[in-house]
Parts: C-alpha cells; structure tokens; sequence
C-alpha cells in the first residue's frame, strides 16, 4: 500500500473514545453506512442497496461487529428479503418503514430489543420469525402490514409490548409458539388480540419446470417454518438449465442444479413458488461498459448488466486492480482499488452451451486520497497522430509526468510552430499528437507548505485506425499498404496489375491482361500512379484500386481542350481541329482533358513561341496555391502567325493517340503598344506617370510622387484580354525602395485618336492614375514640339522650408523636360515629362502640368525638393508662361 493509501486507511479508522462517528464501507459490491460506538461496537445506519432482491447485512463494519441496526436504517429499500447477521441485538425505531417488497423476515437469537414502527407499513410482509431473545417490541411495530398472516416466536413472550403492535394485520393472522416456550396463553387463546397456535406452522413451497419437455424438477411439499428443503433440476438432451427464479419473476436466484431453501413463511397460495427455468436455445452477450470510474476506489459492477446469457454465465478477469475481485455467486465485481491508475481489464466469458465471449473495459481509479490538485479523473479519447490542445488550468503549478508519447506539458504560453502554421499553445495545457495506442495514467505533482501532492488523471489514447484496401472493375490485380496506421502517416499503397491472361485453376482466381485505373474514395479519383502516397485521415479508411482490362484502357479518347475564350473542344484522332486563337503579350493557360482509365503521358510538339508544355500541376513556391494543371498548355505568344500543334497520348497499357490542332497567334493591338503619360487623379497621387508597352506585352514605368519618392512599374505581360470589350487587362508591380506593391492596370480601345488607359490600386498608395497614349506621336502635336524644342523656363523655388534658388527647365520635341536647380548651394539635375491638359485651340494654345522632383539626399544635408508646375502655352508667343 502506498503512503498516500496508508494516510487513508488511519484516517478511516479514527475514533475518538465514547462518541460514534458515521464512516462508510464497500462490502458485496454496496456502500454500508455505519457509526463506531466507543469505538467496539458497530451500528449500521443505512446502504444503497436498491435491487428488488435479498438483502444481506454484514456482520462487521470497519473491523467492529455490527450489534445494532439504526434508526431509519432500510426505511423505504426495495428489499424481497433481508438476512440479518446473528450479532444483531437491537433493531432500531422505523429500521425497516415502508419496505414495500418485503416478504418475510428472520429475527436472529440475538435480538433483544425492536424499535416502534420498525416494521410499520409493510405490505407484502407475510411472516416474521423471532429468534429466542427478543424481549421487548416497540408500539406500532406491525401496524399497516396487511398481509401479514403468521408471526412465529421461538422464545419466551416478551414482557415490554405495546397494544399497539399489531393492528392492520392480515384477518387471520396466528402467533405460532414452541412447545417448550413459556409464559404464552394456552393454544386456541389469544395474545395481542391474536390466537395462539402451539407447534409448528406448516408452509406449502413447490416448484415446476418452465418447460417440461426440455427438464424436469423434484422436491416439494409441505414444511414446517425455518426447515431446509432441497429442489432439484435436470435439463433433458440438447437443453440447458437457466437457473431458479420465483414462479411470478425473472431473476435468477441461483444457477445449482440443487437449490437449498429454507422456509420463511412466504407462499404463493396453490401456485408453485418457485421456476426451474428451462429452454433448448441458449444465448450469450457481452456489452461493457467503455469505462468505469472507481470514485473513492471503489469498484461496484453488478456483472448481470453487462453479460447476458440464458445458461449460468462463467467470467474471468484479467487485470483487474488489486483489492478488487469478483464473486460468482452474486455476480457482483467490487472491492477498494489499492492504488491509483488505469487498468485494461480483459473479460471472457462462456456459458452452459461453451459459447464464449470476450471483451474489455477500463477501471479508472482516480487519486481519491489528495484533494489538493482537483484535476478530473480522466481526459478525452485521442486518435493515434491527431494533434491536440487540452488546457488544464487546475493543474497550474503542476510537474506533469507519464503523458502519452508524442505529447508535452506547457506552463506557459507558447507559439509551436506547425506545417500548418503557427499554433497557439495556452499556458497550463497538454499538447501534441499521441503516436502509441493505450491507456496512460498521467500523474500531476506539486509541493504546498512542504508537503508533496499528487493527483493522477486518465488519457486514452485509442486504436491505430484502419486503412482497408480493395479492388474493382473488370480487371485484375493486387494492392499492397493495408494496414493499422497513425492519422497523418504517409502509406506507400502499391497496385500491380496482371499483365497476362490466366485461367482459373484450384489454387489460382482466372486473371486477365489488365491495367492500373486509379485509387479512389468512394467516387472521388485519388491518383492514378500504382505507387501513391497517400495521408490516412482522422478515420477508419477504406479505398479501392480499380483496374480494367487491356481492351477497355486502349478505348479512351481526348474529351475537351479549352480554348482560351473557354470552348469546348472535341477533338478526334488523326484529324486536325482548329483550337481558336492565342493573343500575343497576353499570358494563356490551355488545360488539355484526356478520359482514358489509366494514367497518360502526354507529349506536344509545334508550339508557338512563348509557349510551353507541363505534364505536372505547377505550384506557387510561396503559397504552394496551384497556378497551372497538369497536361496544360500554357505561356504568353511572342510571335503572331498559324501553327499545328501535334499532342500525342499514351496510356499505362501502351495505347497511343495522336491529334492536332491549328492554332493561331493574333498580334497585339496597335493601340495598346507604345508610349503612355499621365498623372494621378486625386489629392492622394498627385504626381507624373510614364508606362511603355511592347509588342510583346511586356510593360515598365515609373510614377514620380509629389513627395519626391519615384515608383518603378512593371509586369511581364498582360493576363487577359477581352475581345468582345476590347480590353487587355494585367497586374503591374510597384516598387519603392523596399516597399512593393501591385495596381490593376486596363488598357481598352480608345474611341478617339488619344485612347486612355485606367490603372487602379485599392490600397491608395498611388490612388488612380490616369494615362494617355502619347499626344507626341500625332502630327500636331509634332508641330508644337517643334516650336518649344529647346525652349527654357526658369523660376524662383523660394517655398516655406525657408530654401532659396532657381529651377530651369528646358523642353525637347518630343515632350521630355530636362531640370536643374541651384538649391541651398545644392547643384541638382533631373528629368520629367510635359503633361497636355487639353487640346490645342486656334492659336495653338494649350494648358499643361510639369512635375518637379528632386530627391533628399540626407548625406549631403539636402531634404528634397517637388513641385506641380501649372504651365500655359502660348501659340503666339510661343513661349511658356506659369500660371500663379
């Protein structure tokens, strides 16, 4: 026994001299309430006995004779019967109030003294039988017992009665004296208003076959009350005895072919009272429970609700913890579990017929000895490889000790980091995926005030799930990888077809030639590879490998290929299909769809520049998102002109296919090629744009800031083009520096000469720019060009940074403006672009911005410089004039 078990037991047995103090105790699978009196004797005060069956009361209670039972003791139990042990003396007021199953009762020789009321409403008791003693009867005793019809004393008669004791009894209701006993009314007078009867009272008790063409009873007859009577049962051929059981029930009172039986008065009129159960189909099932948790330590399992058989049920365990056993009499597992833990208890059981049956169950025994950590008795079932997060606040302070492999105890808060991503671990908690199955008793330890305590708790880590393989179709084959698994373990499942054809012999199924159609759940296709890796799920799994025969795999066709306006395609072998058109600079993804059973390889030859072919499903690096599927044509066209692209299938089983499809490759729109200038649109992107776009959709810029700071802009082609709207649509990359960025940049056919190309960002960095295709490759704006070329403004920079100098700039043709500025004593130079606000009038007079940018320079104590120049044209003059 451990220290902490040895601290229970003395404090159980802890009595202080001349007080009584209430303590309880397991015995026969039933909790015992009793009092220790001067610390000698035992008083019992009541129990949880609640079948409707025989109750038998022990004869000692922590390690003290039972001398008395309480007041209100079995007040209201559901008892048929009860055995009371000889060392009784007293029964107390009320004992056994309202019993109403009651039938008969035994006084043992001890007693000396019964309580009022201590049999008061009792209405299926038919006899009571005094031992030699008893001297003194409380009032009421016998009140309201309607049935009772026989009152047997083997003694004297006592001298302390009530007049009171026996009204309400059953009309007719004798008292029955011995012979030798004294002080008694001579037979046929009365005592408590009741006759007296000398000599014994004779009880009709027989028994009978429930079926008499499967067994046969002996023993019977009338005798007297207290004698022992004998029954016997023999089952005929093929049938099988099911125990004895009172002619109006079904519960069995005992399995012996011999029942011993001693008279107590009861009777079941003419009828028999008692039924040799009898039948020639016997049964057998086990349900147990999945866990029993023994508070306390006690264990208390009536085993007749967990094993159900016809015959007399035979059980054995194994495992069971110390201090608790079971008794085959009254099927009753129970006793006080010695230590703490969690036992595996195995269980086989059989019966008359040897059919056997075998299952298990867990008795937890929790630590019931230290309340200092209140952690719970136990903790959810877990799954082999499934990650958990079990918070266990109560146990803060805790060293935690024998968890289940694969798991951790955490005091404090923790970010673990998983393939899935980061996980919060809360302080106080128990994490991790268990990798063993079983049951672990996990102990929880901390010292208070110099005293170490300890607490255990139960986690159950269940099964290694099942992965289950299976083949279909009208091929043949065998798998490999079935099996018991951890969840999230990787299986290598391996299908290898029958290559020839094989007729079926004595030792081997007919085989056909036949090949590899995929491993699939349910209808859903996993892989078409034999050899797949696949990641057992959180479950019980079954899949199948179907396979099918050489003539069925060689009939496959290419179902669709999308084009890029997203057409079905059908395509037939060896002719040639016109597949629509490819845009160049415009990125295209083409997936080709094949129905074949087996798995293909895919070959393409004839692509049109910038294009490419993977027979594999493409990933994001970063993200691992999917950008192209497998067997998929894809890229961005360099090259306009007509192309046959040849696409050759083959399947696992060597069947080939060959098609082809005429391809054409459409050239950019001249509108979207070329030079484009702009500014943004709103107070948040004030600043000057310039984007360049080449033939092959390939775009670059940059946009100057009215902080000074410059953004590059760039994409390496466009991503969609709408045809019916005449639009290009694509993401550009914006960088400054080290901050990165993307906008949504459309291009669409402009209705004037000038076309106009929106691009947007939706976090407002560069707010909406607007850009126009550039006003310098028109004839008149050529002719303007020619006039300011060379020309020159200059201003004075003075601002309210409290800087002073002078900015020059000085224009060429095509619209590029050139800067220099003496700032500060700072030498500067630049470039920018010239901006048309309008068109020009008669005069050749037009509205413009400029954009003047020069950028801090912080090693050289130079903070930066912009300015949004308003600048007007004049036609006449020629010149240019800044607006205030």
């Amino acid at each position: 026994m451990n220290k902490l078990m040895k601290v229970f037991a003395a404090g159980a047995a802890i009595v202080l001299a001349g007080t009584a103090q209430a303590d309880t105790e397991m015995v026969a699978g039933f909790e015992w309430t009793y009092e220790l009196v001067n610390g000698k004797t035992a008083t019992i005060t009541g129990s949880d006995f609640f079948l409707a069956g025989t109750a038998t009361i022990p004869s000692k209670l922590g390690g003290k004779t039972v001398t008395a039972i309480g007041p209100e003791a079995f007040k209201r139990r559901n008892f048929l019967g009860v055995t009371i042990p000889s060392s009784v003396t007293e029964i107390s007021t009320n004992a056994f109030n309202d019993c109403a199953y009651l039938r008969a009762v035994k006084i043992p020789d001890a007693v000396t003294t019964i309580g009022p009321s201590a049999f008061t409403k009792c209405p299926s008791l038919v006899c009571v039988d005094f031992g030699k003693k008893v001297n003194a009867i409380g009032e009421n005793v016998f009140v309201s017992c309607p049935k009772l019809e026989t009152i047997v004393f083997r003694g004297n008669a006592p001298t302390d009665v009530s007049d009171q004791d026996f009204t309400g009894v059953a009309e007719g209701c004798s008292v029955y004296v011995s012979k030798s006993a004294k002080n008694w009314p001579a037979a046929g007078d009365t005592w408590q208003g009741l006759p007296v009867v000398v000599g014994d009272k004779l009880v009709k008790v027989s028994a009978e076959s429930s079926d008499e063409a499967c067994g046969s009873v002996t023993g019977g007859g009338e005798f007297a009350i207290g004698k022992k009577v004998t029954f016997k049962a023999k089952a005929n051929k093929n049938c099988v005895f099911g125990g004895w059981a009172l002619y109006d029930s079904t519960e069995v009172l005992s399995y012996s072919s011999s029942y011993a039986y001693t008279v107590d008065g009861y009777h079941n009129g003419d009828k028999p009272l008692f039924t040799a159960r009898f039948s020639s189909n016997d049964f057998l099932f086990v349900e147990l429970p999945w866990k029993h948790t023994a508070w306390g330590g006690y264990v208390n399992m009536d085993m007749r609700g967990h094993v159900n058989s016809y015959s007399e049920p035979k059980l054995t365990f194994k495992g069971l913890p110390s201090g608790v056993k079971y008794d085959a009499k009254t099927f009753l597992l129970s006793g006080q579990a010695k230590a703490p833990g969690v036992y595996r208890v195995d269980l086989t059981a059989s019966n008359v017929s040897k059919m056997s049956e075998s299952d298990s169950f867990l008795i937890v025994v929790p630590n019931y000895t230290d309340s200092e950590i209140n952690v719970k008795d136990s903790y959810r079932s877990m799954i082999p490889g499934v990650d958990y997060r079990v918070e266990i606040p109560e146990a803060e302070g805790c060293k935690v000790t024998g968890l289940p492999s694969g798991m951790k105890w955490t005091d404090k808060d923790i970010v673990e980091k998983t393939p899935l991503g980061d996980t919060d671990v809360k302080a106080n908690s128990i994490y991790g995926a268990p990798t063993k199955p079983g049951y672990y008793t996990v102990y929880f330890t901390k010292t208070v005030d110099k005293v170490k305590h300890t607490a255990t708790s139960t986690f159950t880590v269940g099964p290694f799930l099942a992965l289950t393989l299976e083949t279909s179709g009208n091929g043949t084959g065998k798998v490999t990888g079935a099996g018991e698994y951890a969840a999230n373990k990787t299986v290598t499942l391996k299908a290898t077809a029958d290559t020839k054809d094989a007729a079926a012999t004595d030792k081997k199924p007919e085989t056909k030639k036949s090949v590899f159609a995929g491993w699939w759940d349910d209808d859903e296709l996993l892989s078409l590879s034999p050899s797949f890796a696949y990641d057992m799920p959180a479950t019980d799994k079954t899949l199948v490998a179907k396979f099918v025969t050489a003539d069925e795999d060689a009939a496959y066709s290419i179902r669709t290929v999308m084009s890029t306006e997203r057409d079905a395609i059908e395509l037939e072998p060896g002719a040639t299909t016109d597949a629509g058109f490819l845009y160049c600079g415009v990125y295209s993804v083409w997936p080709i769809s094949i129905d074949a059973l087996s798995a293909t390889t895919v070959k393409v030859s004839g692509l049109p520049a910038g294009m490419k072919f993977t027979a594999k499903e493409i990933v994001d690096a970063k993200t691992k998102d999917p950008i192209v599927p497998a067997n998929s044509i894809y890229g961005v066209p360099t090259k306009y002109g007509e192309h046959i692209v040849k696409v050759t299938v083959t399947t696992a089983g060597k069947a080939t296919r060959e098609y082809s499809l005429n391809v054409g490759v459409s050239s950019m729109s001249s509108w979207a090629v070329g030079q484009f200038e702009g500014s943004g649109s709103s107070k948040s992107s004030k600043g000057a744009a310039s984007l360049t776009v080449t033939a092959n959709g390939k775009i670059s810029g940059k946009y100057i800031c009215e902080d000074g700071n410059t953004w590059t802009l760039s994409a390496p082609y466009f991503d969609s083009y709408d045809p019916e709207n005449s639009k290009y649509s694509a993401v550009v990359t914006c960088k400054s520096g080290k901050t990165e960025d993307t906008m949504g940049l459309s291009i669409s056919e402009p209705s004037k000469p000038m076309g106009e190309v929106v691009a947007t960002i939706d976090n407002g960095i560069l707010g909406t720019l607007n850009l126009y295709q550039t006003f310098w490759s028109f004839q008149e704006w050529k002719d303007i060009g020619k006039a300011l070329n060379k020309k020159t403004v200059e201003y004075d920079c003075g601002n309210s940074a409290g800087m002073a100098g002078t900015v020059k700039l000085t224009f060429s043709s095509n619209g590029s403006v050139k800067t220099a500025a003496t700032i500060d004593g700072h030498a500067l130079t630049g470039s920018t672009t010239l901006v048309p606000l309008m068109m020009p009038d008669e005069s050749g007079s037009f509205d413009a911005k400029v954009f003047v940018s020069f950028p801090a320079n912080e090693k050289k104590g130079f903070p930066g410089y912009f300015e949004a120049l308003d600048l007007h044209w004049d036609g006449t003059q020629k010149a240019f004039v800044i607006a205030e």
